[in-house]
């Protein structure tokens, strides 16, 4: 901030007043602090008490021990034309003179209840909640959502689906040998402290003309970026397997690791891994992005489902039974271990194996990673859930298909807090959905589903707005 004085006579060199500023952190700081950022909260306060909105939180305690729980909206903005997430605050929930020092369920609903309260935000307007999967913040009867929806009945509530993946895959990999991670551990902590070891892994890496990249930490939290260790292991495989076969004798701290990279199963791990990690971490970019996914949701997670599914189960009973009574512990319906596809590269390295009943334990422990994956997803997704079937129907491929729904009067039930009140209101939008068809050569279909709304919502035939209401609803 300091250098903002000197940075703005060059973003605007045709300003006397750029060239006049004279700023410094302070003044910065109370600038925006009292003058942009008051301006903005007045904005999003404005536009919260005529929108609807919904309602995104995480609880967090920061490095001064000081436990904060941070909200965001999100909702459509009809003036930019397209879907908008905004930061609403970053209430601290306690004080020093609170006694009560539990962040309970009742606690943090209050707490940011209470924030929109402040500035007279109609409960009314909140249609959707979305947190992580904890029992604080989702349990059936005592928690933040439960109170969401006794205050807010109709409201929409959704787990974090990255969350989900994150939890469902950590959970998965404990059905895997700790050596695989154990390894993967070791060999950073062998070489983050220490140039010399850097140094000479590097005249290896030279030696067998291969990338000369580091080794990659493994998170404790963010489970997930094992997918990247995994992969870096894999590429610098050979290149490790040669530096620590010329330290074993020397170094105790290399045994284990050494035992590890010379042996063809750990490596059949490292290469079910590096195939099945990606799965969970693509489509967990997928729904981190910020693009509308909503509508997307459910086709997405139910195809990746099946997908596991797929590989442990016969293939006529993933496609002849309904998703949500398919059961992957009924044993019945497994394949038998020899016809489990594992992936190429686990394949390759068992054929170098002759110890059967190692490579037998090996298939055990993947099967038993895929099953525990999809038990997961069972648990942490409703695959029968009818809000989240309805919505999908308004993705755009399905909108514009032959087979699209006639009606969508089957949403009104289910979402009371956006649909019409009013049989006569139903009724047009009813109308309006049905002559949509007519219309799709007019309209831009490549745009994002918001802005494709809010193109319609302005599509005039004799000089009147056609589809006012079911971009309305869809919007929102």
């Amino acid at each position: 901030m300091n250098h903002l004085a000197d940075l703005l006579p060059k973003l605007f060199p045709d300003s006397q007043i750029a060239k006049d500023i004279r700023l410094k952190r302070t003044k910065v700081q109370a600038v925006i602090n009292n003058c942009i950022g008051e301006t903005e909260k007045e904005n999003l306060i404005s536009d919260l008490k005529s929108q609807m909105f919904s309602i995104l939180i995480d609880e967090s305690t920061d490095i001064a021990v000081v436990k904060t729980v941070a909200v965001v909206v999100r909702y459509f903005d009809p003036m930019i034309g397209k879907v908008i997430t905004r930061f609403w605050n970053l209430i601290q929930l306690f004080d020093e003179k609170t006694t009560d020092h539990v962040a309970n369920a009742e606690k943090l609903f209050n707490t940011v209840i209470g924030s929109f309260q402040k500035y007279e935000i109609p409960t009314e307007n909140i249609i959707g909640f979305g947190s992580d999967g904890c029992n604080t913040m989702m349990g059936c009867n005592n928690s933040v959502s439960s109170r969401f929806r006794q205050r807010c009945p109709g409201i929409i509530v959704i787990k974090c689906i990255c969350h989900s993946l994150h939890l469902c895959a950590s959970d998965a990999c404990k059905e895997l040998p700790l050596n695989c991670e154990k390894m993967a551990r070791n060999i950073y902590n062998y070489f983050k402290s220490s140039s010399k070891r850097q140094s000479e892994l590097k005249e290896f890496q030279y030696f067998a003309e291969a990338d000369v990249h580091k080794i990659l930490r493994p998170a404790q939290t963010r489970w997930l970026s094992l997918n990247a260790v995994v992969q870096r292991i894999l590429e610098q495989w050979d290149v490790l397997r040669l530096y620590f076969n010329s330290k074993w004798l020397e170094e105790s701290e290399c045994h284990d690791i050494h035992a590890c990279l010379n042996d063809p199963i750990i490596k059949a791990y490292y290469y079910f891994l590096a195939w099945m990690l990606p799965k969970f971490t693509t489509l967990n970019s997928c729904f981190q992005s910020e693009s509308i996914l909503i509508t997307k949701l459910h086709g997405k997670m139910t195809a990746f489902y099946k997908e596991l599914l797929l590989l442990v189960l016969h293939r006529n009973y993933v496609n002849s039974a309904p998703i949500e009574t398919i059961d992957p512990m009924t044993e019945i319906n497994h394949k038998d271990l020899k016809d489990i596809y594992l992936g190429l590269g686990v394949q390759k390295e068992l054929d170098s194996v002759e110890n059967e009943e190692r490579k037998l334990t090996l298939r055990k422990m993947c099967k038993n990673f895929i099953i525990r994956a999809c038990v997961g997803l069972r648990k942490r997704y409703c695959f029968n859930e009818k809000i989240m079937t309805e919505i999908a129907k308004f993705d755009l491929e399905k909108v514009i298909s032959d087979d699209r729904e006639e009606s969508v009067s089957s949403l009104f039930p289910l979402l009371p807090r956006i649909a019409p009140t009013s049989i006569q209101h139903q009724q047009e939008l009813d109308d309006e959905w049905r002559k949509l068809p007519l219309y799709y050569k007019d309209l831009d279909l490549s745009q994002p589903p918001d802005v494709f709304w809010h193109q319609v919502s302005f599509h005039v035939n004799s000089k009147q707005r056609e589809f006012i209401l079911v971009s309305i609803v869809i919007a929102a």
